[in-house]
């Protein structure tokens, strides 16, 4: 775990600005796909899939040789399986039926199961090597529909991926009105006995380079289809407010709850705050993926008894008991994924999760997150197109953080002794984004962790010392977090001669400037979106050095204002108190930047990292 942190807090995600878009030279793997959706007139559907895998390269053997068919049993069955080994010279050899290995969730006796129904099959390929072709086709029969009398599907062919033959069909009857959008795809639609044929065909012999930042990912990008019968989004978050609304009812149970959580306060926004505090601590995640259960919330009886639930539970029972106080709310539907701009043909498929909207103040929550304070939300969902399940204006786009949203402060303290070794201490108060981050980090450091979590910090950057942190409550879901370190180093700088001493964080890189900031400006700038962030870092240095030191050189200061950066340092000598004073202000308006936007920012970042960079030279 230790080792775990260690990886989080040097090497965080950031706004890693970097993608290939020439054909790549190294497959591992060539695909040929069928699929073919027959649905019928009561809108549940027969799925039928056909892959054809060729195995070009030996690192794509191991995950190759298995094939996987998933499946919610209490709504679909699986028939016609057929799977083999295609070898090079054309023979076919069955998968036998000892390698099949079926796995199915259910309840006790005759019990439904708790938590998810979803089973699946797995299958091991027999004889297969480099060159050879792995098959599996089967298919999937829909006994019930997701919702009543609708129907979607939405599926991508990325363009790294090296596709020889696709083929897709929609059977559908002649009186299902379904819209639908194709991206390089040649299409065909016909009809034949009051049915409609749709067939789509695709080919990508020569695939490019993989992105390697999927921070930002628009499904316009990739070739692919939204085929559905919706017509709107609005239509969608009515489909779901017909099953989950009827939940959110005011129970005996849910009053008697929020009159207990409540109970000092009468103001309604202390209230609000008080109960999501609640759902969001007490619930633990867990998923609910039983047939329909997937889109419909659990029986609040059993969210309250069990404490657990997943996003729709968490959002219908914090809807339920600010109705229990009289707080207006509204349940949320929006992709938390990295899909920023919704697809133009609406999906299901396309909403993956649910938060809370409080109209009459103006806020949304998301009580499935159990770091993020009452009034903010999780980055992953800040600026992204959400869907209100009632009300006028149903579609709208969550507002983007402003900087002082999001703000890290460090004060590092250290006094120099003679013998080269230091002592001091480091206070750092952080908000927004990276408090919420840095709270679920130290969520995972015990007590016992701690000491040497402080040595091996040290020890990745060349130091012998030792220290103490003293933090505050990471559980907490108030705005700001703070935590301190004492520490001593015994070889902190070299104790005869000269030297150069780097001015950087000891302990942070979750949030300092070289840790984030820097390193998401100098990336490499390719031709796509990738997702950023803005906030306020400052951080303040004070070294007391000892009487046999003199300072032979400090930095210049520096300015920069371009492209919403503002970055300055400011440098002093004063009889032996060195200070240093570093502030960024990233004043980016959006979470989702431009190749041209981020072009403008990489220069100011190297401006900015030949500050950082610069080093005191000394000696004793």
């Amino acid at each position: 775990m230790i080792r775990l942190f260690l990886l989080l807090l040097f090497f965080l995600p950031t706004s890693y600005i970097s993608a290939e878009t020439e054909y790549s030279t190294d497959i591992d793997s060539r695909y040929v796909n069928n699929l073919t959706y027959k649905i019928n007139e009561d809108y549940t559907h027969e799925q039928t899939v056909r892959w054809e895998t060729e195995i070009l390269k030996e690192r794509a053997l191991e995950k190759k040789k298995k094939g996987y068919i998933s499946y919610s049993a209490s709504i679909q069955k699986v028939e016609d399986i057929e799977a083999y080994t295609l070898k090079k010279d054309g023979t076919k050899i069955k998968v036998p039926e000892t390698n099949f290995q079926y796995k199915t969730n259910t309840g006790k006796d005759s019990n439904s199961p708790v938590f998810s129904d979803r089973s699946s099959i797995t299958l091991l390929y027999p004889e297969v090597e480099v060159g050879d072709k792995v098959v599996l086709s089967y298919k999937i029969v829909q006994t019930e529909p997701m919702f009543p009398n609708k129907f979607s599907t939405l599926y991508y062919f990325p363009r790294f991926y090296a596709y020889d033959d696709i083929n897709v069909t929609f059977d559908y009857p002649g009186s299902i009105n379904a819209k639908y959008e194709i991206r390089d795809m040649e299409k065909t639609l016909k009809s034949e006995n009051g049915r409609n044929i749709l067939t789509l065909k695709h080919k990508n012999e020569k695939p490019l380079k993989p992105r390697t930042n999927y921070t930002a990912w628009s499904p316009e990008e990739e070739p692919g289809y939204v085929f559905s019968t919706y017509h709107s989004y609005e239509e969608i978050a009515d489909a779901y407010a017909d099953r989950a609304i009827p939940k959110a009812a005011v129970t005996k149970k849910v009053q008697v709850l929020a009159d207990k959580i409540t109970a000092n306060t009468n103001d309604p926004k202390e209230q609000a705050k008080l109960l999501y505090n609640w759902v969001a601590r007490n619930l633990t995640y867990s998923g609910n993926c039983i047939g329909v259960g997937a889109v419909v919330p659990r029986d609040l009886g059993v969210v309250i008894d069990n404490k657990i639930g997943d996003c729709k539970d968490h959002a219908t029972l914090l809807q339920a008991l600010l109705a229990a106080k009289g707080i207006k709310s509204i349940q949320a539907l929006v992709n938390a994924s990295t899909v920023y701009d919704l697809p133009k043909v609406p999906a299901v498929e396309s909403v993956n999760h649910v938060m809370t909207y409080l109209p009459e103040m103006d806020l949304y929550v998301d009580a499935t997150s159990k770091t993020v304070p009452f009034g903010m939300l999780p980055n992953g969902v800040i600026g992204k197109t959400v869907i209100l399940v009632e009300g006028e204006e149903r579609i709208s786009r969550i507002p983007v953080n402003s900087p002082d949203d999001n703000q890290y402060l460090q004060d590092l303290y250290v006094k120099i002794n003679e013998d080269g070794s230091a002592e001091g201490y480091a206070e750092y108060e952080m908000s927004g984004d990276y408090a919420n981050f840095t709270k679920q980090l130290f969520q995972y450091i015990t007590p016992e962790m701690k000491d040497e979590l402080i040595r091996k910090m040290f020890n990745a950057q060349g130091y012998i010392g030792s220290g103490t942190i003293q933090n505050d409550d990471p559980k907490s879901l108030e705005p700001k977090f703070s935590y301190k370190l004492d520490f001593k180093i015994d070889n902190f700088i070299q104790s005869e001669g000269a030297g150069a001493l780097d001015v950087n964080s000891l302990f942070s890189y979750s949030g300092s400037i070289i840790g984030t900031a820097v390193k998401s400006y100098i990336k490499d700038v390719e031709n796509y979106n990738v997702r950023c962030t803005n906030g306020i870092v400052t951080e303040k240095y004070a070294f007391e050095l000892p009487q046999n030191f003199e300072i032979l050189s400090i930095p210049n200061n520096s300015k920069v204002d371009e492209a919403h950066i503002d970055y300055k340092s400011i440098y002093k000598n004063d009889n032996k108190n060195l200070t240093i004073e570093r502030t960024l202000i990233d004043k980016t308006p959006v979470v989702v930047c431009t190749p041209d936007l981020l072009k403008k920012q990489h220069s100011a970042g190297l401006i900015i990292n030949k500050d950082i960079n610069s080093q005191i030279l000394y000696k004793n």
